[in-house]
């Protein structure tokens, strides 16, 4: 990130200032809640779209995200911290990307099931070794340990999909 605004900062202050902003939001989000295990849905929306909007900045046209249903944003319950980002950071570390083939994100929202889907087209990079999974491994756990809940994982060879429950802050206490 940082190396991001130095290189904007030589090109577009106005851009450099924008970044700065977003960068701040998100160390101000981790300063805040990287110690609780969830946090409200809304908080982690904001987060992973703050995030997704840095990321859009670096890398301009070749990445796109949206929000196809709008309820997603006055959907109410938690979910643990970081749970959103880390979906939105794992489809463009695992993804090749160009102008020509950018990388699509989805953040879905599923009013019946109260679920959030983070899908993306699946442009896997030609990497030397595989992903560990450690990520989405480390995501599971924490639903299991806050809400004895499980994540969906689809990968049907075109598409990458996660599925994560929003639970419901009268469930976990503990919140």
């Amino acid at each position: 990130s940082l190396n991001t605004l130095r290189l904007l900062l030589k090109k577009d202050a106005d851009k450099a200032e924008d970044y700065l902003l977003k960068l701040s939001d998100v160390l101000r989000f981790s300063t805040t809640s990287a110690l609780n295990p969830a946090v409200d849905i809304a908080d982690e929306l904001k987060l992973c779209l703050t995030y997704l909007q840095m990321q859009k900045v670096r890398f301009a046209e070749m990445l796109h995200f949206s929000v196809p249903n709008e309820k997603l944003f006055s959907a109410t319950g938690i979910v643990p911290v970081y749970s959103l980002q880390t979906l939105a950071e794992n489809a463009i570390k695992h993804n090749a990307f160009s102008t020509e083939s950018p990388l699509f994100i989805y953040i879905d929202y599923d009013e019946v099931s109260n679920t959030i889907t983070v899908r993306n087209k699946l442009q896997r990079k030609q990497l030397l070794e595989g992903s560990t999974k450690i990520g989405l491994t480390n995501l599971a756990e924490r639903y299991r340990l806050l809400g004895n809940e499980t994540i969906s994982i689809s990968d049907n060879g075109e598409e990458f999909a996660v599925s994560i429950k929003i639970l419901s802050v009268e469930q976990h206490p503990s919140y």
